[in-house]
């Protein structure tokens, strides 16, 4: 990852709170953390009023044991990881870093390669979703439980973060892309955590969300030591909501994620396999918009071409297989793959 400096970008911004020495504004901290826990939580910029909602759906779309087994990470802070800490060893620094799900889980792999390789620091990997924590656990599952813990980040609520705060002390805190918790970020900077927002992006639409809970986003902002953006539109989104601390350029962490030798030749080897001339990928697919996807999909079906869908969370591939099916469509599964 290659870091850009904007210092043409950087500018004082009214409403700086990255003071917090005056009472007022301790008084305004302490406030803001019983704001967030009556009225929910900011689940990033991307749709801060439904939030709470959205976390909890998708908490009850997750298999039953993935449910139970979360309840107290999510809701008490306590995670499953035996121990009062993280780590019961302080000897070197520990790196918390938080990806929701499985695209930032990748997106971080070649971070935290590289810092336990290095030998000098241990690694707290946080997630939102089950589906994030199992990519987790595929990519990092040989490592020691000495230099790299997994958990679940509980919500918003000022009991949650401060009972997991004390159980990761952590020397340093990340977020990834869209991730703003002003409750946690709040209580990270009272006890002296220096928190980044890495891989940083922020939409239109998001940059709106943030200017209609202004007096709660600006504060979460204003918590952030560092903001590292993927590209020079999102930094001026962030400037123009009111951050005004240190700020880079550094594109896109997933373009730094290198393919292993085992999957490019698995997928040469699938390719292979297909007769077709034309493949067509739909990613990620998500909320039965295949439906539209797969009408649009008969209407001009190309001649020699495959369909390949991958939805975004693997527990839906039967209700996708049912959508085809519905759709007049004969899928099959190959090798855990719909066609």
């Amino acid at each position: 990852m290659r870091s850009l400096p904007i210092a043409s970008l950087r500018r004082p911004v009214a409403g700086d709170f990255s003071d917090d020495s005056s009472a007022d504004k301790r008084s305004s901290r302490e406030t803001l953390f019983f704001k967030w826990a009556s009225a929910g939580c900011l689940h990033g910029p991307r749709n801060p009023a439904a939030a709470p909602a959205g976390d909890l759906s998708r908490l009850a779309r997750a298999p039953t044991a993935c449910l139970l087994a979360a309840l107290g990470e999510r809701f008490l802070g306590i995670p499953r990881h035996a121990g009062p800490y993280a780590f019961s060893q302080l000897d070197r620094p520990v790196i918390w870093l938080h990806a929701v799900s499985v695209g930032e889980t990748h997106a971080a792999q070649p971070l935290i390669k590289a810092w336990l390789a290095s030998g000098k620091v241990r690694v707290l990997l946080t997630h939102t979703t089950p589906t994030g924590r199992q990519t987790g656990v595929a990519l990092f599952g040989d490592e020691s439980p000495e230099v790299f813990v997994q958990a679940y980040l509980p919500y918003d609520l000022p009991w949650a973060n401060a009972r997991f705060l004390r159980w990761a002390r952590p020397s340093l805190g990340l977020l990834m892309e869209t991730e703003l918790w002003p409750n946690l970020l709040a209580q990270a900077r009272s006890r002296g955590i220096p928190m980044a927002l890495i891989n940083a992006r922020l939409s239109h639409r998001s940059a709106r969300s943030l200017r209609r809970f202004s007096s709660l986003a600006r504060p979460a902002l204003g918590a952030l030591s560092l903001v590292l953006a993927q590209t020079h539109a999102d930094a001026q989104r962030f400037m123009a909501n009111g951050y005004a601390g240190a700020l880079e350029l550094t594109g896109s962490l997933k373009f730094d994620v290198e393919t292993s030798v085992a999957l490019a030749d698995l997928g040469r080897e699938w390719r292979a396999a297909w007769p077709h001339r034309w493949v067509w990928l739909v990613i990620s697919s998500r909320d039965d918009e295949e439906i539209e996807l797969f009408r649009s999909w008969q209407l001009v079906r190309p001649r020699g071409a495959l369909l390949l869908v991958v939805p975004r969370h693997p527990q839906r591939f039967e209700r996708v297989a049912d959508l085809a099916r519905t759709a007049g469509l004969k899928p099959r599964r190959d090798r855990k793959i719909w066609c």
